[in-house]
């Protein structure tokens, strides 16, 4: 379950406006957004967009500028109003349970950077997504990659309590000294899930693994809904 004091409590480390933001955090956006931008490219113009776990809502201000209609939510109160505090009125967002509970409106694409390995039961989250999608609608997301994860000389991330047998797998991420338990799934495990809720996979990349040897950090995953 997701805890909303948790990311509350992250809101500064996850704060992209101030004068010297994270480099990790900056970087879930600039190494996986040339594959994002790929999937856009697909979109209509003026095309809608919602970010899920939109956190302080860099990548919908992004979006936003590129001429999309952009809505975000997200889990916590304090992120949420970071985001507002730092984007145009017609970006629309709002604070959830950890679930998209606005049915009545349909998204070209549903974006989720970073946030569903943070989700030990993925299915309550999943099974509401193809009735928030239009019919042409797509879902894109980035998780960990397993192997950056379990890799023994991982310099760039710190985790901790590594359970690689169990299922799905576990690891401890130290983000600002607060502790999160993360489920370490590979791309079969969530094309898995996502196929159950009825989407198909349309696209699988990799970010760029690190000169030192440390596989790439990011899995990108894109899905349609089956049959279009």
């Amino acid at each position: 379950m997701l805890r909303q004091d948790v990311w509350d409590n992250l809101s500064d480390h996850f704060n992209t406006y101030k004068a010297q933001p994270d480099r990790g955090v900056l970087a879930n956006v600039e190494q996986t957004w040339s594959n994002l931008v790929l999937v856009l490219q697909k979109l209509p113009p003026n095309g809608k967009v919602l970010d899920f776990g939109c956190g302080t809502g860099g990548l919908c201000n992004r979006l936003h500028t590129l001429g999309f209609q952009v809505a975000g939510t997200d889990i916590s109160p304090r992120m949420i109003d970071v985001a507002r505090a730092h984007s145009p009125e017609s970006i629309d967002y709002w604070v959830s349970d950890g679930k998209v509970h606005r049915p009545s409106d349909h998204y070209h694409l549903i974006t989720a950077l970073m946030v569903f390995q943070f989700i030990e039961d993925l299915q309550d989250v999943l099974c509401v997504l193809p009735d928030s999608l239009s019919s042409d609608g797509m879902l894109w997301f980035t998780a960990h990659n397993p192997s950056y994860v379990f890799h023994p000389a991982n310099a760039h991330t710190r985790f901790e309590d590594l359970q690689p047998h169990v299922i799905p797998k576990k690891a401890t991420i130290v983000l600002s000294g607060q502790r999160i338990q993360t489920f370490v799934r590979d791309a079969d495990e969530y094309e898995r899930q996502c196929s159950t809720v009825g989407l198909e996979k349309l696209n699988q990349w990799y970010s760029e693994p690190f000169a030192d040897g440390t596989p790439s950090k990011y899995l990108v995953m894109t899905f349609r809904r089956k049959g279009r």
